[in-house]
C-alpha cells in the first residue's frame, strides 16, 4: 500500500504518511475497541487518532462483519447492517471530534470474484456498502467505490470464464492478490487525493 501511495499519479507528489490502524480479522466492534490478533496488538479507535493525528482518515471495514457472521459468528464480535452503519457514523463523529481530519469511508471489498450475486456473500456485502455509501452522503465524507471498482476489474478480466478467486484475491477468495493491493491502493490514493484537494481550497 505504501509503495502504491507513493507511485500513484493521484498523490505520488503529496508526501504522504501512511499509518496503518487495521488489523487482520477485525469486525468494526474490533476495530473501535482494539485488541490483539495474531500476536499483533492494536489499539483502540480513539488512541490511534490521538497519537496519530491524521490529516486524512480512511476508514475501510466491514469484510469480517459479512464473512463471519451467521454460522460463523460465535467468538466474533460481528454487527448487523444496522449496528455496523450506527458504529460507522461514530467513527467519522469521533475522528471529527478529536482531530482535523477529513475522513473517507470505502465501500467493502468482495468474498469471491465469480460475477455479481453468484457469490455467497454478495447480498450482505451490497447492503454493507450502501450502509457505507449512505453515510458518507449523511455525513459529508469522503468516498471510495472499492467494490464498484473491484467489478468493474471482473467485468473487463474475469468474465467469460469466471473465476472464484485468483484475480484480484488469493486462493481464499478475499484477501487481495498483488493485483488487487495495487487496485486498493490506487483507489484510496484517488480518494486521499480528492480529500486533500478539497481541504485545500
Amino acid at each position: 500500500m505504501r509503495r502504491a501511495i507513493a507511485a500513484s499519479e493521484h498523490t505520488k507528489d503529496r508526501n504522504i504518511t501512511l499509518v496503518n490502524r487495521g488489523y487482520n480479522g477485525a469486525t468494526i466492534q474490533d476495530l473501535i475497541r482494539g485488541g490483539d490478533a495474531y500476536g499483533v496488538i492494536s489499539l483502540p479507535y480513539v488512541a490511534g487518532l490521538k497519537i496519530d493525528k491524521p490529516t486524512v482518515v480512511v476508514i475501510f471495514v466491514g469484510v469480517n462483519d459479512v464473512s463471519l457472521s451467521g454460522d460463523y459468528a460465535e467468538g466474533h464480535n460481528c454487527s448487523d447492517v444496522n449496528q455496523y452503519q450506527q458504529l460507522l457514523h461514530g467513527m467519522v463523529d469521533t475522528a471529527r471530534e478529536l482531530t482535523d481530519a477529513s475522513v473517507v469511508l470505502s465501500t467493502v471489498s468482495v468474498y469471491g470474484e465469480k460475477p455479481m450475486y453468484e457469490n455467497y456473500h454478495d447480498k450482505n456485502m451490497n447492503e454493507f456498502s450502501k450502509a457505507v455509501y449512505m453515510t458518507s452522503i449523511e455525513q459529508q465524507t469522503g468516498f471510495a467505490d472499492l467494490r464498484g471498482a473491484y467489478f468493474r476489474y471482473y467485468k473487463q478480466y474475469n468474465s467469460k470464464h469466471p473465476v472464484e478467486a485468483g484475480v484480484l484475491t488469493r486462493s481464499d477468495s478475499v484477501h487481495p492478490s498483488p493485483q488487487g493491493q495495487v487496485l486498493i491502493a490506487n483507489e484510496m490514493a484517488k480518494a486521499i487525493c480528492d480529500a486533500l484537494t478539497y481541504r485545500d481550497k
